[in-house]
């Protein structure tokens, strides 16, 4: 079972598709101006190569986060969920030896 552990490292890699409900939830708590258009989508604004809401290693709006960003490293395209395993997550790194060593006891 994936755990995220919070270490940011998918803040830095990866550009995260708003849906309305999550922009409408953010900019309920006061913030504003935080989306972009890339490649046709609104996406979350970034600077420096990361999430604008990532600060000091921490993610800056967790309690309310957008949806993708709660179901990260599982994704859904066309219909089709599926995990995509990002061997720079360090908690991915783990459920990966996890699983090698469940089957190896197995």
């Amino acid at each position: 079972k994936f755990k995220c552990i919070q270490c940011g490292t998918c803040c830095r890699i990866s550009k995260v598709p708003l849906e309305e409900k999550d922009i409408k939830r953010i900019e309920e708590k006061g913030i504003k101006d935080v989306w972009e258009i890339r490649g046709g989508e609104k996406v979350l604004k970034r600077e420096r190569g990361k999430c604008i809401f990532l600060k000091d290693e921490v993610c800056g709006i967790h309690e309310f986060k957008p949806k993708m960003c709660g179901e990260f490293p599982f994704f859904r395209v066309y219909g089709i969920s599926y995990c995509r395993l990002w061997m720079s997550c360090p908690a991915i790194e783990q459920l990966v030896k996890d699983v090698k060593s469940k089957k190896k006891t197995d």
